[in-house]
């Protein structure tokens, strides 16, 4: 079974703050993160990739 998780809220409404958690919760197990910023300045791709995820 494939558990699928899509997260999606406002700007500041700590969608970052969730991923990094179920990043962390899930560190053993085989995890892909699918990222879609449409933004000028990619603000959570740096984030993600500076904690080593």
């Amino acid at each position: 079974m494939i558990k699928i998780d899509v997260v999606s809220g406002f700007l500041g409404s700590g969608k970052t703050t969730l991923i990094k958690s179920l990043l962390k919760a899930y560190e053993n197990e085989k995890v892909v993160l699918i990222e879609n910023e449409f933004g000028d300045i990619g603000i959570d791709g740096d984030i993600v990739e500076r904690e080593g995820f």
